[in-house]
């Protein structure tokens, strides 16, 4: 039986206190976490029970959970610090943690290929190129075109545009308004209301 060891994280961490949840979540013990992770570690580099613990969370991490409102024995536990993603198992933070044991500085490329879903699903990271600054693109609205009223929109009417294909509204005094017969692009006279075939 091999003996059994303390793993030590030896990477360097993405995590950030500043995302850590500042209501609704109490703090948690990460001895879950740390047993976990350091058996999973064990049995992906081929050394199975070689590790009982990790000695620490990776900096900037943190596990808190929350009890079920219908359930108060169960409690759900997010592991926090990631600046995308809030980690709901072990499982889920495995990938990402191997790849931040292989981290040895900020510009190291080992997160480029990582698969954990705050990599391949989260947000895009906050973080802009030296010497860039972010810049915000403003949406200008169109004004709207004033309002017609009642008597521009009957004067637009009875006064159609040069070439308009509809008929004009025709008034005298003392008579009711009829309709003249403008000829359509097929040829088709529009006469009191009626079509009739245009001839030449």
């Amino acid at each position: 039986m091999s003996l059994q060891s303390v793993l030590p994280f030896t990477g360097l961490s993405d995590g950030n206190k500043s995302n850590w949840p500042d209501r609704g979540l109490r703090p948690e013990d990460p001895q879950i976490y740390m047993t976990k992770l350091a058996s999973e570690y064990a049995k992906g580099t081929g050394q199975p029970g070689a590790f009982s613990t990790l000695d620490r969370l990776p900096d900037g991490y943190a596990l808190f959970g929350k009890t079920r409102a219908k359930e108060p024995t169960h409690v759900d536990r997010y592991l926090y610090g990631n600046d995308r993603y809030a980690f709901r198992s072990v499982l889920e933070f495995y990938p990402h943690f191997v790849r931040l044991m292989k981290r040895r500085s900020p510009n190291d490329g080992s997160l480029d290929d990582c698969p954990c879903k705050a990599c391949t699903k989260g947000a895009p990271r906050r973080q802009s190129l030296p010497g860039t600054q972010t810049v915000r693109i403003q949406t200008v609205r169109q004004p709207k075109p004033p309002q017609q009223s009642q008597s521009q929109k009957r004067t637009a009417a009875s006064h159609p545009m040069p070439g308009a294909n509809a008929p004009a509204i025709i008034t005298k005094p003392g008579q009711q308004p009829f309709l003249r017969a403008f000829p359509s692009t097929n040829g088709a006279v529009r006469a009191g209301g009626s079509l009739t075939e245009g001839r030449k």
